[in-house]
């Protein structure tokens, strides 16, 4: 049985479940708020980004903060 990792990176065909996506709300531009998001919930999905670019994501995080190698999006698929 597989047993996903809690205290490391994200791995490339790793399975999620309930992960959140923040949607802008492109009306939302003009409103004193500012640009909102609607969260919307994806019950399962798979993680398709690269192995190297989570890791490097990661470690850009919570290991080395000053590192500039963020993961501007994890691509995921329903």
């Amino acid at each position: 049985m597989y047993v996903p990792s809690t205290d490391g990176p994200l791995r490339q065909c790793e399975v999620l479940t309930d992960a959140v996506e923040f949607i802008p709300v492109p009306e939302s531009l003009d409103s004193a708020e500012g640009l909102l998001s609607k969260p919307t919930i994806h019950p399962l999905c798979i993680v398709v980004s690269q192995d190297c670019d989570l890791e490097f994501d990661y470690k850009a995080r919570f290991e080395s903060p000053n590192d500039q190698k963020l993961a501007p999006h994890i691509l995921l698929c329903d």
